[in-house]
C-alpha cells in the first residue's frame, strides 16, 4: 500500500500576483498569486495524483473511507495555500463562523500565516495600533488615512502570525507565504489603495459588512515563530525538518508541505512549494535535508 500521493494544487492570478512560486508550478499564467495546495472549494479543488491520473481530492479521501484508512472528517474544513505577493493585498477582514453561516452561508476564517521568503523590508498589516472609533472609519478611508491606523509590521522568514476573525490585515508586497486556513474564501475588502483592474475598474469594496464584523480594540502583535505547535479548533500546524527525524507517523490523514530542501518521505520525491497527502498505518521514512509543515485537523 502507497501512504505518500503528491496533491495538484490550483492556480490563481489576481492583480497583485507574484513571480517566485511559478517556477516551482505547472502553469500557463503569467504570475501565480496563489496555490491552493489543499482545498475542497467548490470549483477549486485540489487533486491527487493517483497511478496514472488525478482524482478530485474529496473523491480520493471517499474511497481512504471505504478502505477504513483514518480520515477525520474536520480535515475537510481546512484550507491550505501559498500565497505570493508583488504588490500589497487588500486591506481586509473575515468575519467569524456565526457571522458567516447567518449571512453568506459559508464558514469564517480563522489563518495562520508563515512567512518562508521576504524581500528588504517587507511588511504586513495586522490590526489596529490604537482604539478606532466605528464612526470614522469610514472617513479614515474615503481620505487615505486607514494605513496610517494599522500596525505595520516588518517581517522575515520564520515569522508566523495568526490572524483571528475581525482582525484587519493585508499582506504587503514582496512576500511569499504559508497559509493555513478555515475552509472557506469569504474575504471583506475595507481598502485596495485605488488601484484598477485591466479594465480599468476599481475592486470592489465591502465596507459595509466589514463595520458588522470588526474589532475595532487595538491589537497586540504577536509573533508565534517560537511555537512548535500552534493549535486552533480547525487545524494543528507543526514545523519540522527532516534531519531530526528518522521517520515519521500519522494518526490521521495529514498533509505535508515542504518549505525548503528536497528529499523523500518512504521513497516518494518531495520538493520546495508542493504538497503531499500522508497516510496513517506505518512509519514513513524521511531521507534528504528539507524543512516541512504537516497539517492535521484538530478534534
Amino acid at each position: 500500500m502507497k501512504y505518500v500521493y503528491e496533491l495538484v494544487p490550483t492556480l490563481k492570478e489576481y492583480i497583485w500576483a507574484g513571480s517566485k512560486l511559478k517556477k516551482y508550478k505547472e502553469t500557463n499564467l503569467e504570475k501565480i498569486s496563489e496555490s491552493w495546495e489543499f482545498s475542497f472549494i467548490d470549483g477549486n479543488e485540489s487533486r491527487v495524483k493517483f497511478e496514472d491520473k488525478e482524482i478530485l481530492l474529496s473523491n480520493f479521501l471517499d474511497q481512504l473511507l471505504i478502505s477504513s484508512v483514518a480520515v477525520n472528517p474536520r480535515i475537510k474544513a481546512t484550507l491550505i495555500k501559498l500565497i505570493d505577493s508583488d504588490d500589497s493585498l487588500s486591506i481586509q477582514v473575515h468575519p467569524n463562523d456565526k457571522y458567516a453561516l447567518l449571512n453568506e452561508g459559508s464558514l469564517g476564517k480563522t489563518e495562520m500565516w508563515i512567512i518562508l521568503e521576504a524581500e528588504k523590508d517587507s511588511y504586513l498589516y495586522l490590526g489596529f495600533n490604537k482604539d478606532i472609533d466605528k464612526t470614522n472609519l469610514k472617513n479614515l478611508i474615503k481620505s487615505d488615512e486607514i494605513l496610517t491606523k494599522l500596525n505595520k509590521i516588518y517581517v522575515n522568514p520564520g515569522d508566523v502570525f495568526m490572524i483571528k476573525p475581525g482582525t484587519i490585515h493585508a499582506i504587503g508586497k514582496g512576500i511569499t507565504l504559508l497559509e493555513i486556513q478555515e475552509s472557506s474564501d469569504l474575504t471583506y475588502r475595507v481598502y485596495d489603495f485605488n488601484r484598477v483592474d485591466k479594465n480599468g475598474n476599481k475592486r470592489e469594496l465591502h465596507v459595509k459588512k466589514a463595520m458588522d464584523v470588526l474589532n475595532f480594540a487595538k491589537f497586540n502583535v504577536e509573533n508565534l515563530k517560537n511555537e512548535k505547535e500552534i493549535k486552533t479548533p480547525y487545524f494543528k500546524v507543526e514545523q519540522k525538518r527532516s534531519l531530526d527525524y528518522k521517520d515519521i507517523k500519522v494518526k490521521f490523514v495529514s498533509i505535508v508541505t515542504i518549505i525548503d530542501g528536497k528529499g523523500t518521505i518512504d521513497d516518494v520525491i518531495v520538493e520546495k512549494y508542493k504538497s503531499y497527502l500522508l497516510l496513517p498505518g506505518k512509519k514513513l521514512d524521511l531521507n534528504g535535508d528539507f524543512r516541512f509543515v504537516i497539517t492535521s485537523a484538530s478534534f
